[in-house]
């Protein structure tokens, strides 16, 4: 019954300091009269009619360090997982408690893994276009695609494939460049069969073209064109067909990491054609270094990686690329 009363007090005292701010002069004095309180009250009562009404309920239990410490190495001693295991190993606790704590943890988490990833990053900088080319498959509404990639300009183009994407297809797109003269001197791709093959590797070796693999189960290898690929699967979505998609993506699309450039404006002031005489001596050096890198080494994994380094190191040492340690444009 009290709580009753103050609360029908709180609600009056409310309304009457609203009712004041808008009444007419003298209203304040002859509303002291009837309420039979003070001006001065009623003008305490017109100054905090804006604030918010007080809190129901009992105030909410807070957490001590010490309940933090507990859920924190219990949470640590399972591997990390989700809330409900912590809760059945403390059940001295609020389970709402364990909830929010493991939560701001995982947060924590995150955020610590998000930065480490961030500093210990390697990417590259393909300094000018047609010198690296990355590729991947796609599949959308209309079929299979063969996606590839300039690494220098970020411009993006596809091949439409006739079922799924074969070793044919990625002929295709190689023969195209080549007949264009944009033949690029390395060749950037994932372990997928389709870029992989017998009639693929051929066509590398005989027009001195450099093979760079990405290592099994690690896409972020190829994430240049993995980003292309996710571009255009967006740009369809929205209704365009997969030649729109493209010309909206290099003639409209700027890019930070060319100076908020678009790829065709770009490719306009930074395009090299790589003459035979060149394309031999990089070839040459390229071959050399990969043979010299893998010597002794048994585990194949072990040679990728040798065979990667290997080729970034002579592409540093003819100037087409710079690595990156750390946060890059993008």
């Amino acid at each position: 019954m009290e709580t009753q009363n103050q609360e029908y007090i709180d609600v009056l005292k409310r309304e009457v300091g609203l009712w004041l701010k808008m009444a007419p002069r003298g209203s304040q004095k002859r509303m002291a009269g009837i309420l039979e309180v003070t001006t001065r009250t009623l003008r305490s009562w017109e100054k905090n009619c804006n604030s918010p009404p007080a809190k129901r309920g009992r105030k909410k239990a807070g957490v001590t360090f010490r309940e933090q410490l507990t859920i924190a190495r219990e949470w640590a001693k399972q591997g990390y997982p989700g809330s409900r295991p912590v809760i059945g190993a403390l059940p001295s606790l609020r389970k709402k408690l364990i909830r929010a704590v493991i939560a701001e943890l995982k947060k924590r988490r995150a955020k610590r893994y998000a930065r480490i990833r961030t500093e210990c990053r390697t990417s590259v900088k393909v300094h000018q276009a047609g010198t690296v080319l990355t590729m991947d498959g796609a599949t959308v509404q209309e079929g299979d695609l063969v996606v590839y990639r300039d690494r220098g300009s970020m411009s993006v183009k596809s091949e439409k494939c006739d079922g799924s994407v074969t070793s044919n297809d990625t002929l295709k797109v190689l023969n195209k460049l080549k007949e264009a003269g944009q033949l690029p001197l390395v060749a950037m791709s994932d372990n997928g069969s389709p870029f992989c093959a017998g009639p693929v590797k051929t066509f590398y070796k005989e027009n001195q073209v450099i093979h760079l693999r990405s290592l099994p189960r690690v896409p972020q290898h190829n994430g240049s064109c993995e980003n292309g690929v996710g571009d255009m699967k967006k740009s369809i979505a929205h209704g365009l067909k997969p030649e729109e998609a493209c010309r909206r993506l290099n003639q409209h699309r700027r890019r930070e990491g060319l100076n908020w450039q678009t790829p065709c404006q770009f490719e306009q002031t930074n395009s090299r054609v790589c003459t035979s005489e060149e394309r031999s001596k990089f070839y040459e050096a390229t071959c050399a270094a990969i043979n010299s890198a893998v010597l002794g080494i048994d585990s194949a994994k072990e040679k990728r990686k040798a065979e990667r380094e290997a080729i970034f190191r002579t592409m540093e040492r003819f100037e087409l690329i710079t690595r990156i340690r750390g946060r890059r444009r993008a």
